[in-house]
């Protein structure tokens, strides 16, 4: 685990939940894909903490400077398999202790909840929404959408306050 995120797998989180939003805009139910959207949202965002630049297996991501929201530049990264899935719990298990009491700090001055509790809520969002048919039940939009909004703000702060990889 790295005690500072990685910008790339960030942006791509930032855009899974850019695209959430946009789908609960539209007409017509589309909630078990807008919750995919966020959990993977919350996933990416905790796992740019456990993705390393410049190893090497790599995936090139590139993303235009003409983009408002331009972070990097092409970067190369490796995704290694961590045994870690898509649970948000184990993910999140996995992190170094200061490195989650931050988080847990700048998530709930984001949105004044406890970050542990929704965690533990969205653990299997991603799962249980792409596989719904398999794994039918309630699933939380609202929390999904808190979930990924507030890490994705706790992790900005986080880049702010102690820099990434």
């Amino acid at each position: 685990m790295n005690r500072l995120p990685n910008r790339v797998p960030y942006s791509v989180a930032v855009s899974f939940f850019d695209a959430a939003k946009i789908l609960e805009r539209q007409e017509g139910d589309f909630t078990e894909v807008i919750v995919m959207q966020y959990a993977f949202a919350a996933e990416l965002s905790l796992k740019c903490f456990f993705i390393k630049k410049n190893s090497p297996v790599q995936l090139m991501i590139s993303v235009s400077e003409n983009d408002p929201n331009f972070l990097l530049k092409d970067q190369t990264l490796t995704i290694e398999k961590n045994g870690y899935g898509h649970d948000l719990e184990k993910i999140f298990s996995r992190m170094d202790l200061s490195v989650q009491n931050k988080l847990r700090a700048f998530f709930h001055e984001e949105t004044s909840q406890d970050l542990d509790e929704l965690i533990k809520k969205c653990a299997e969002y991603f799962v249980r929404s792409r596989y719904w048919l398999e794994m039918y039940g309630v699933l939380d939009l609202t929390s999904a959408k808190t979930l990924s909004s507030g890490l994705i703000h706790a992790i900005s702060r986080y880049f702010q306050e102690v820099g990434e990889d």
